[in-house]
């Protein structure tokens, strides 16, 4: 009755149950000892040259369902363009940072037959022979730590150019520094005939990762059911658009409705899938993206997927935050994201700034001003600043958003100004930051140690030791007093000081002195000064 009643108010019939059913008897009984043949190469997904939707490129796929079974993978694509002046080498660079491999790796990569490839020349190279572009792509098997992750790549691009019909010229290096292991595919953007490389949209989105998926599972094997349960499991609570939220979007149809109703399917996978599936719900219910409307029938948000990718950038936000959380004067500013748009001015002291997609070679900066703490997605013209000196860490700038009419189009362009360190959020007696922070507002020592990955060692008072280095940031230990840290070269070294004047980032210049304090006393105290700013003012040779 309660199915007559749903199809007579016209509600789309969410039959999940079905699903469950139809993929558990494609997985099998977990009872099977003998899992069925991986399938013949003859019989693979071909991948042919042509057109598809008047889209050009190599690599059209005849895409046909991939098996639940396989091993899983993602592969991102991205291309960079023959633009600025050593931002390909410049990506080779970053690629081969220290601690990104396992331990002991030299940021070395490789390709099809050599080892110990430098990326940065590499690159430089491509890039200074003109061509009109770079394809970038991360390849990451979900069992990645039981790979070899070269002989993956290898073989993967193997396969590429197999499909793509031309021989690749390609360099990769391995990381191990995330969760999950995973390569960086670099490809020159030319073909075997010297001609510009272009790769179908379709073959981009699906086809590479399915020949990683293939590949995966020639080595590892067809995922078991347990497997396939537990992985679609970790992803339930997870703050972030996920593959179950995809399917229930699918379902939904139009009016977003999803019902989840049935008997309780016999096959393990199909009882474990509804029961997911139900905690979702729950959860999207308690986040305000879906409402309880009847029994296990839900309204799923129309915001849904651009809220949860919201979330996940603000996942990313406050691990940018925490990386940078020593310099901050005042640890408990609100963080927002700010788009330099025709009109937006924002004056504060530049706290650090990173890499918010390594894929695309977006960066971030972070802005402290009075009010907030501003997470700006960096445009072409801070990006520039940046590589003139102007964005230095501590430095107060303006940035502002200007409209520029260029033909029929309206640009927003960014100007950059360096400010003196008095001016707008920089305080009250030209060195002086907005705040001086109270000490419950520091972090610890410890905290600082942890957050830089290096010992702070404290220095205790003398008189005529003077030592020099870049101001990290302030801190406490745990009776409560202040430290300047700094970064002397080999060690970072903690002062402890009432001076808290000096800007965060800049080079800084700690003095012992003898002083009488309130009670007549001599004590022994450290005096900071700005070499920066006295430099700056001719007061220093």
């Amino acid at each position: 009755m309660d199915v007559e009643r749903r199809r007579l108010r016209g509600e789309p019939m969410m039959a999940l149950a079905s699903d469950h059913l139809e993929l558990a008897a494609r997985l099998g009984s977990r009872h099977r000892r003998r899992r069925p043949p991986l399938p013949r190469r003859a019989r693979r997904n071909r991948w042919r040259a042509g057109r598809l939707g008047g889209g050009r490129g190599r690599g059209r796929a005849f895409l046909t369902g991939v098996d639940a079974r396989w091993q899983r993978s993602t592969v991102k694509a991205s291309y960079s363009r023959n633009g600025r002046s050593a931002s390909w080498a410049a990506h080779g660079t970053y690629l081969a940072r220290e601690g990104a491999q396992r331990e002991g790796g030299k940021g070395r990569g490789f390709s099809a037959e050599r080892e110990g490839i430098d990326l940065t020349a590499t690159l430089r190279g491509w890039q200074r022979a003109g061509d009109a572009r770079l394809w970038k792509f991360i390849v990451s098997p979900e069992h990645a730590d039981r790979l070899d992750l070269k002989a993956h790549a290898r073989a993967l691009v193997s396969h590429m150019e197999r499909d793509l019909g031309t021989h690749l010229e390609w360099v990769a290096i391995d990381h191990y520094n995330t969760d999950n292991p995973h390569v960086h595919l670099l490809v020159r953007g030319r073909d075997a005939r010297g001609q510009a490389l272009q790769i179908h949209p379709d073959y981009l989105k699906q086809g590479i990762r399915r020949r990683s998926q293939d590949l995966a599972t020639q080595v590892l094997g067809y995922r078991s059911e347990r497997e396939i349960v537990q992985s679609r499991g970790r992803t339930v609570e997870r703050l972030r658009f996920t593959e179950i939220d995809r399917a229930l979007i699918r379902h939904g149809g139009t009016r977003g409705l999803v019902t989840i109703d049935g008997p309780t399917p016999k096959a393990p996978a199909a009882r474990a899938f509804r029961q997911q599936e139900l905690r979702r719900l729950q959860m999207l219910e308690d986040l305000g993206l879906a409402e309880k409307v009847w029994t296990r029938t839900w309204r799923l948000s129309p915001q849904l997927e651009t809220a949860l990718r919201q979330a996940q950038l603000s996942g990313d936000i406050i691990k940018a935050r925490a990386r940078h959380q020593a310099r901050l004067s005042d640890p408990r500013l609100p963080v927002t994201v700010t788009r330099i748009e025709a009109g937006t001015v924002i004056t504060g002291r530049v706290i650090g700034t990173g890499l918010a997609d390594e894929l695309r070679d977006q960066r971030y900066l972070l802005v402290e001003s009075r009010d907030r703490l501003h997470y700006i997605p960096q445009p072409a013209a801070v990006q520039r600043a940046r590589g003139r000196g102007q964005l230095r860490i501590g430095d107060v700038v303006t940035l502002r958003g200007e409209a520029i009419e260029k033909g029929v189009r309206v640009m927003v362009e960014t100007r950059v100004q360096a400010l003196e360190p008095g001016q707008g959020a920089g305080g009250r007696d030209g060195s002086r930051p907005a705040r001086v922070p109270e000490p419950a507002r520091l972090p610890t020592l410890t905290a600082m140690s942890r957050s830089e990955g290096r010992q702070v060692n404290v220095a205790e008072p003398l008189v005529g030791a003077i030592y020099r280095g870049r101001l990290v940031g302030y801190g406490r230990d745990r009776a409560g007093h202040r430290y300047a840290v700094l970064d002397t070269g080999r060690e970072l070294t903690a002062f402890r000081t009432d001076d808290l004047g000096a800007v965060q980032g800049r080079e800084v210049r700690v003095q012992g002195h003898e002083h009488e304090d309130d009670r007549k006393r001599r004590v022994l105290v450290w005096r900071l000064g700005d070499d920066e700013r006295e430099r700056d003012r001719g007061q220093t040779r």
